[in-house]
């Protein structure tokens, strides 16, 4: 059960300044208030509280069991949203990396647990990802996780596009730039 405050009632209080919504979902734990939403003029501020989410657990376990994971950065096909160009695209291997086990490790430690915010919140971005990693696991089966960098957002297969948990996007691209990986959006 969620208790939401209304925009409305807090706007006596809060007036032009600051609107606030504060939803409160009882936690496992009883701690309670797991995420408070600031909005200031045209910004938006979140701030989360509490530990990561299933899809992050699953990417974690999914990292440090694998067989082999591989980073990868590729074309898309709206980079040439041309109909012609849409019809016959091919995706472009721009760069593509292995990763050692102590790769790995720095790659875990890029990824704190964090809020998922995804279902309270969306981007108006399209998501167009450039980044994979493709984790190979122990049975043989192949995970894919996608990036995107430019609107912040992710894919792991089987779930859905998300926005990158809070810390992500800078830790994941200092890891990818340390790796001599691009984050940049490669064009043509």
């Amino acid at each position: 059960m969620a208790l939401s405050v209304p925009l409305s009632r807090l706007a006596s209080t809060c007036l032009a300044r600051l609107s606030c919504a504060i939803s409160y979902e009882p936690s496992a734990s009883g701690s309670g208030l797991q995420y408070c939403c600031l909005v200031r003029n045209c910004g938006v501020c979140y701030i989360a509280i509490g530990s990561g989410s299933p899809i992050q657990t699953t990417l974690h376990e999914a990292i440090r069991n694998a067989r082999r994971v591989v980073v990868i950065v590729h074309s898309s096909p709206v980079d040439n949203p041309s109909e012609k160009a849409m019809k016959n695209y091919k995706e472009q291997i721009f760069q593509s990396l292995e990763l050692l086990p102590a790769q790995r490790d720095a790659l875990l430690h890029a990824l704190p647990k964090a809020r998922d915010i995804s279902d309270s919140v969306a981007t108006a971005c399209v998501f167009d990802p450039h980044h994979g990693i493709e984790i190979f696991k122990a049975d043989g089966s192949r995970l894919a996780w996608e990036i995107c960098f430019q609107c912040g957002e992710h894919f792991v297969e089987g779930d859905r596009v998300r926005i990158l948990p809070r810390g992500w996007p800078d830790s994941l691209k200092s890891f990818f730039q340390s790796q001599n990986i691009k984050t940049s959006v490669p064009r043509k």
